[in-house]
């Protein structure tokens, strides 16, 4: 999906990422971190669809001092998924947690509502947890927890959160595979480009080289 940047995105986006370039293998379960400068809150963590409270909230924190990378992290770690994966977000969304896309998806991590309640956000009575970036977040990384303990892969995993894990399961199925390279080329173009936009973010932004899976 094309991803609608933000003030605060972009803001974000520019801290910086310290770290030394390490090789390593495609689970990347010890990429460097970025250090946790602070926290991303909110008085109510509760966020409607009409987010004016966050957006106010947000403003008044200055940039210096929000480490929203740090704080998804956190939530990543705690969920027991690799922290470089919030990377996803900056794909899916561009770090913007008010993002929509055409066909639905809601917040950084671009959630269909079938998926957002699977994973237990809240889509009723004027509540849209997918605009919490918070517990948009947690969805996120058991969700991905969920496809790594089903594939076996991150590749794979991140190849399903894109087109689906219904699709993948059938196309290794077709092709008597376990691995992502195997299916690569028998997946969506879309999903080819956005496993590689994944990982090539993941990569720069954390400055460590993941090979293929």
């Amino acid at each position: 999906m094309k991803a609608r940047a933000s003030y605060f995105a972009i803001g974000v986006l520019l801290m910086g990422v310290p770290g030394q370039h390490n090789e390593l293998s495609t689970s990347f379960l010890y990429l460097p971190e970025m250090s946790f400068i602070g926290d991303f809150v909110t008085e109510n963590t509760s966020v409607s669809p009409d987010v004016t409270d966050v957006e106010e909230s947000i403003a008044s924190i200055p940039i210096s001092e929000t480490d929203l990378i740090g704080r998804l992290k956190e939530i990543f770690r705690e969920a027991g998924a690799p922290p470089a994966l919030v990377w996803i977000a900056e794909i899916e969304s561009a770090m913007d947690y008010r993002a929509r896309s055409r066909a639905g998806a809601v917040g950084m991590f671009q959630f269909m509502p079938e998926t957002a309640e699977r994973f237990g956000l809240t889509i009723s009575g004027g509540r849209d947890e997918r605009l919490d970036p918070a517990k948009s977040a947690e969805a996120a990384a058991r969700y991905l927890q969920v496809l790594h303990e089903e594939f076996g892969s991150w590749h794979l995993a991140v190849a399903a959160y894109n087109v689906g894990e219904g699709h993948v399961r059938r196309k290794l199925a077709k092709h008597r595979a376990s691995d992502y390279r195997t299916i690569e080329r028998h997946l969506p173009y879309e999903t080819q480009d956005y496993v590689e936009r994944v990982f090539n973010t993941i990569g720069a932004r954390e400055r460590v080289h993941i090979s293929r899976g």
